[in-house]
Order: C-alpha cells, then sequence, then structure tokens
C-alpha cells in the first residue's frame, strides 16, 4: 500500500515539474504616452492582481501584474503580464510578457502583436510603438471566432484528456 502511495506521489511531483518548465520571457522598453482617461477603463478590464507603485519628486511608477484569460486569442495557456507605467507624465516604461511554451502554441511575434493589439484595443496608445513595432504591424486588430456550444465542450475535453494522459504517461 506504501509503495502504491509513494509511487503516485512521485509522479504527481514530476507531472508538476514538467509542466513548470518552458517559459518565454519577452521584456519591451516601450517610452510610449499613453492615453490617462484610457488607463481606468484598462486596468478595470484586466483586473490586476497586484499593483506596486514608486514616486518621488520627478515620477510616479506603477508595476501592475495580471494574468490574460482569453485562451484562444494567446493560442492555449494565457501569459502572465507585467506593465511599469509613469502615471504622473502619462507614459508606459515597459512589459514583461510570460507565456507557459508548453501549455501554449503563441510565439514571440504573436505574443508582441496581441500584446499590443489588447493596448489599443482598450483605447491605451494608437499607432505603432516606435522601435518595437512597424505600421503594418499597428494595423492588426484581433477578432474573436465564433464558438458554439459544441466547440467549448470538444475544448474543454481535450483539455482534461491530454491533462489525463500526459499524467499517466510521464516519463522522467
Amino acid at each position: 500500500w506504501w509503495a502504491i502511495l509513494g509511487f503516485l506521489f512521485n509522479r504527481l511531483i514530476k507531472y508538476a515539474g514538467s509542466k513548470a518548465a518552458g517559459i518565454l520571457s519577452i521584456r519591451y522598453t516601450m517610452n510610449c504616452k499613453f492615453n490617462r482617461k484610457a488607463m481606468v477603463a484598462f486596468l478595470a478590464a484586466v483586473k490586476p492582481e497586484m499593483e506596486d507603485g514608486e514616486s518621488d519628486t520627478k515620477t510616479a511608477i506603477k508595476k501592475f501584474h495580471w494574468d490574460e484569460t482569453d485562451e484562444i486569442r494567446w493560442k492555449g495557456e494565457p501569459p502572465r503580464i507585467e506593465l511599469i507605467v509613469d502615471v504622473k507624465y502619462g507614459f508606459l516604461l515597459s512589459a514583461f510578457i510570460q507565456i507557459a511554451t508548453r501549455k501554449s502554441k503563441c510565439t514571440q511575434n504573436e505574443a508582441k502583436r496581441q500584446f499590443f493589439a489588447r493596448l489599443r484595443e482598450l483605447d491605451l496608445i494608437r499607432g505603432p510603438v516606435p522601435g518595437i513595432e512597424t505600421d503594418h504591424d499597428a494595423e492588426y486588430v484581433y477578432r474573436p471566432p465564433k464558438i458554439t456550444k459544441s466547440m467549448q465542450w470538444k475544448r474543454w475535453w481535450k483539455k482534461k484528456k491530454t491533462t489525463f494522459v500526459e499524467f499517466c504517461t510521464f516519463k522522467a
């Protein structure tokens, strides 16, 4: 009995470790103006889990962390995003995006396109971000696909089945 329990526990620990491996980290230094009025709507939409601030006489830096929620947009598990802004002067300073590559098929270029399109959707920025995007990149608009109930159920079933199969067939 104890041997079986030990074996299952060992399998569970190895499975969790394999799922945690494989992170794509992307950092953008933007230094571009943002729409201050749209920032309130943006923060209400993304619902940051953590907000950190630092200020002095010249700047008021805020850092926001959140997990995106749209699995279809991000082609799998949505990323964790950190955005650093200077709220005193209205500048987006930098962004840090972390994508679990084992759970998402989103590439670095797709992540860039989706992230900046999301900022434009909520009217936080306009036009291309200098030094990061081209005019052609800035024209991209995300259009979510129509998903029927049966498609939702198939996605849910596939996810559960894949998770179960990966757990049962883990090779260390």
